[in-house]
């Protein structure tokens, strides 16, 4: 009897380590199939701010309101399940597009203190710091 334990659970390991290893996410697939669905919802949705980080949502069905500093939605999804719902993930969306586009980056690093700023050379004449 403990043979066949021993041997149940050594198969039970085995074959969750090798699903495991096969993930191409770190979530399992029962959550990554729900995001993908909720994703699916989320665009339908038309999203109106409340306050800096508290927006209301509408759906067809339902309104919601959605707060990113409480982590937390009226719909209590995100709270049961500790994943985005599909109005936070719509909220989310909007302000990770609103934070790309805040500024455009520096074309030139600054540098550290005490590190050398790298000359460039021209690729027709070979000289350092010739504008081509």
């Amino acid at each position: 009897m403990a043979e066949f334990i021993r041997d149940l659970l050594q198969r039970w390991f085995y074959n969750r380590r090798t699903n495991a290893h096969e993930m191409s996410t770190y979530l399992t697939t029962f959550a990554d199939e729900h995001i993908k669905d909720r994703t699916k919802t989320a665009h339908r949705c038309e999203i109106h701010p409340i306050h800096f980080n508290t927006f209301k949502v509408d759906n067809k069905w339902k309104e919601t309101t959605v707060d990113l500093d409480k982590r937390s939605c009226s719909c209590r999804q995100w709270d049961l399940d500790e994943l985005l719902c599909s109005y936070a993930m719509a909220v989310a969306s909007i302000a990770m597009e609103e934070t790309n586009l805040l500024g455009r980056p520096k074309k030139l690093r600054i540098p550290s203190v005490g590190e050398k700023r790298k000359l460039q050379s021209c690729s027709k004449c070979g000289k350092k710091d010739t504008i081509k």
